[in-house]
């Protein structure tokens, strides 16, 4: 985490450093932080697919059934199979 927030603190711009900070996060169980900066990669790179498949997943692990959907259909939408699949698993 340590070398993720250097690299944003040199170019706090880089999506990349705040998906995987995100990553980094998530495995320790902070879901609050990761969906933060999943949530900080997505405002930087509206395209990236994988942080709103991730984020979907800590918000579902954090109760927010509603919010994981939300995010599942977007990263679907751009492309991410496995989001589509925990879309039709999980959402209705």
């Amino acid at each position: 985490i340590a070398d993720y927030n250097k690299a944003i603190e040199i170019n706090p711009q880089d999506a990349d450093a705040y998906y995987n900070r995100g990553i980094a996060k998530y495995q320790l169980k902070n879901y609050q932080g990761a969906i933060a900066d999943w949530g900080k990669a997505i405002a930087i790179n509206p395209q990236h697919p994988l942080a709103y498949s991730n984020r979907g997943i800590a918000k579902e692990n954090n109760g927010d059934l509603k919010g994981a959907c939300e995010d599942w259909k977007k990263a679907a939408e751009l492309g991410r199979e496995d989001a589509a699949k925990l879309l039709e698993e999980h959402c209705q």
